[in-house]
């Protein structure tokens, strides 16, 4: 309901921005499945009591964000709705004397804009190249005359080292001298904030007592639950602390941006809330006064559009839960130039109408992009986390976008291009990519630098492995920009133009396969009818075969009752190759589902070859099968039924059965423990056989000796709590 009248006055009037008075309790934080692989909501202990909305929101996974009272578009993502971020949002808490303290502040400014001349920035762990990012943002936006005090600790010193700042530097460095300006990042819970020494503490309740003037100061966090407001009647009495962040800067008449829930950095990346309070920080130096509710909502979208991946686990996380208590109004004019990611070229300059098919009389239009992105090799050295001794030379490829990495899987390099449909195809839209080729260079042996996210305490990075070139399609479309923007937002190819492959089941390295360069067709179609509404089209049998020369034959069939399919080709290369080809296939005039081609063996016999088979419809719209990333083999049928395993491979005449040896049941942080399980079938032991032990995010892989026992060691780097070990 409240939504609704927020839709209707903007229906008329011009809104700039949302308001909203009272807490969780008054106005609804929109409530949405947590995404995030780690740190669940239900880890979260304010402690609120059971039998209150908090209560059950914590305990069955939610997350809360109020982006959706200022949205106008909502997509599904993964099964739950996301508002695309529009109108600036911005909450007063707890009670009306704290709402009246923020507004007297606000009319306390010239025109609502301050004028900032200090900053202060804490910051430990993992968390220091993004706090050194925003450091180095607000240096130049405060200009020479302008000072930024640090307590930014290195990522690798300790928190027993005793250089290594306490409660006692924080509260220093926030609370003697004005500070017009601050990112606090760290641990945090929803009331307190744990020093760089992993002893002290520094409460929300000293900003409350502080004497200091701290009106209109802009506070923004990448703690976690800086930015959960505790509802004073769900708290637990006597208790719950009190007040939280939120409301103790509202009771001082200052403005705080922070996350409703867990938040996240990432060990090598300046990635998650790292990546949107450095964007937000971008945002506040844009030319003139930046009020800081659209700086939010630029930084969430500009963070949105550069997204190499699909939004949805931590990315999703870290947008929905990120909001502004306080006016979103107040305004900061900051000097010096103003910083960020330049617009994209545009990549497609003309398209050519498709003059055959069902996309001639749909208005289909295509055109073809061939891009050679420079990719730049790291190496990063690992440290065992076990003994602390071995290290693993880990390896990565930065692309001319950047670096991109998804939660337990290879880094990889992005290219990010502007695909949006070129100024004389009014209403045209990126409806499919299609592969066409490209040549590329296999690495061999290379341990691949995993993305290891973080909320409480550093990662510890699994090992990855694959059977087949991950990722499967290493591109994919980004349309967040163009959402949030019709008029001059970018349709954004972002491609990720590397794959690895484990060299074995139980290998630690394999081969990172490098794209030198890549062809794509592009499907632009202005079709606003039903048809635009057709699924994908369906391939349903794939074969190659050869005719007994030289020649391969390959038959498909594909089909799409309402857009019709436009063309089929299968893309394929050899075995030691280093390039994809195409080969476009025929209609069948006399079954118009089945499509076919030839294809001259020039070198190698027909077994070398793999290949991909993709198909396009009527709309644009682009289906590719790769046999689950392994891709299809001439002769061989992917259905066929599995043969019995060979007599050299083990069969067991009872079920396998695996049992843990004497496991230790308890550990210190930081402490190693060692785990033993024996595998048996039948009572008889099974040797050379891969185990996998998990505990908590670590998942270790060991071989079984003759007696059938494996072991694995693992470093508690965890929330503490109890744990199961699998």
């Amino acid at each position: 309901a409240i939504k609704e009248i927020v839709d209707r006055s903007r229906a008329g009037n011009p809104l700039e921005y949302v308001v909203l008075v009272g807490n969780d309790d008054v106005i609804p934080f929109f409530r949405y499945p947590d995404p995030a692989p780690l740190g669940r909501e239900s880890e979260f202990v304010p402690p609120v009591l059971d039998d209150t909305a908090s209560g059950a929101s914590l305990r069955l996974d939610y997350i809360l964000g109020q982006d959706a009272y200022g949205a106008t578009k909502e997509i599904a993502l993964q099964g739950s709705i996301f508002p695309i971020p529009d109108l600036a949002v911005g909450r007063l808490v707890e009670t009306a004397g704290d709402a009246v303290t923020v507004i007297d502040a606000y009319l306390s400014t010239a025109g609502g804009v301050v004028m900032p001349a200090t900053a202060f920035i804490s910051s430990y762990g993992f968390l220091e190249d993004g706090s050194e990012a925003v450091r180095a943002e607000l240096a130049a936006g405060l200009g020479i005359t302008g000072t930024v005090n640090v307590l930014i600790d290195p990522a690798d010193r300790a928190p027993s080292d005793p250089l290594s700042w306490s409660a006692a530097d924080l509260r220093a460095g926030l609370l003697t001298t004005r500070q017009d300006l601050a990112y606090l990042a760290g641990h945090f819970s929803a009331s307190s904030a744990l020093a760089a020494d992993y002893t002290t503490r520094f409460d929300a309740r000293e900003i409350v007592l502080s004497p200091l003037d701290l009106r209109n100061v802009i506070v923004y966090s990448a703690g976690c639950h800086a930015g959960y407001n505790i509802v004073d009647a769900h708290g637990v009495p006597a208790i719950t602390e009190q007040p939280d962040w939120a409301q103790a800067f509202a009771r001082k008449g200052a403005a705080l941006i922070a996350g409703a829930g867990y938040q996240y950095g990432d060990a090598d990346l300046t990635e998650y809330a790292e990546r949107l309070y450095l964007g937000f920080t971008q945002q506040l130096r844009q030319p003139g006064a930046v009020s800081i509710g659209k700086a939010l909502v630029g930084a969430k979208q500009g963070y949105l559009a550069d997204t190499g991946v699909e939004v949805d686990g931590i990315f999703e996380k870290t947008i929905v839960q990120a909001v502004v208590f306080g006016l979103p109004m107040l305004s900061v004019e900051m000097a010096g130039e103003p910083a960020g990611p330049a617009a994209l070229p545009p990549a497609v300059t003309a398209t050519t109408a498709v003059t055959s098919g069902p996309g001639a009389a749909l208005a289909l239009r295509v055109a073809d992009l061939s891009v050679s992105p420079l990719l730049t090799p790291t190496t990063k050295t690992l440290t065992n986390t076990v003994d602390n001794t071995m290290t693993l030379a880990a390896t990565y490829l930065s692309g001319p976008s950047g670096v991109v990495g998804r939660p337990g899987q290879p880094l990889l390099p992005l290219a990010a291009y502007n695909v949006s449909a070129p100024g004389g195809l009014a209403g045209g839209v990126l409806r499919g990519v299609g592969f066409r080729g490209g040549t590329f260079t296999d690495l061999p042996n290379v341990f691949p630098l995993v993305s290891a996210p973080a909320t409480e305490v550093t990662a510890v990075r699994p090992v990855f492995r694959s059977p087949v070139y991950f990722p499967v399609t290493p591109w994919t479309v980004n349309y967040f920009d163009v959402l949030a923007d019709p008029a001059t937002g970018e349709t954004r190819l972002m491609l990720t133009p590397a794959q690895f492959r484990s060299q074995g089941a139980d290998a630690n390295v394999g081969t990172l396969r490098r794209f030198d360069d890549m062809n794509f067709r592009l499907y632009y179609s202005t079709v606003l009818s039903a048809t635009a509404l057709s699924a994908p089209p369906a391939i349903a049998t794939v074969s190659a075969e050869t005719d007994g020369g030289s020649n391969l034959q390959f038959r498909v069939s594909a089909s799409d009752p309402v857009a019709g399919i436009q063309e089929v080709w299968i893309t394929y290369a050899t075995e030691n190759g280093s390039t994809w080809q195409s080969l476009s296939l025929s209609q069948s005039a006399s079954e118009p589902s089945l499509w076919q081609g030839t294809l001259a063996l020039t070198s190698g016999p027909a077994g070398a070859v793999r290949y991909m088979v993709q198909a396009a419809n009527g709309v644009g719209l682009v289906t590719m099968l790769t046999n689950n990333g392994a891709f299809f083999t001439p002769g061989v049928d992917p259905g066929a039924p599995v043969a019995p395993p060979l007599a050299t491979e083990p069969i067991f005449a009872q079920p396998a059965q695996i049992d843990l040896v004497s496991p230790p049941t308890s550990g210190v942080y930081g402490g190693a423990v060692t785990y033993a399980a024996r595998l048996t079938s039948g009572g008889s032991p099974i040797a050379n056989a891969a185990v996998a032990f998990t505990l908590q995010d670590q998942t270790v892989t060991a071989q079984t000796a003759s007696d059938g026992t494996a072991s694995a060691t693992f470093r508690l780097l965890g929330t503490a709590g109890e744990a199961a070990i699998q």
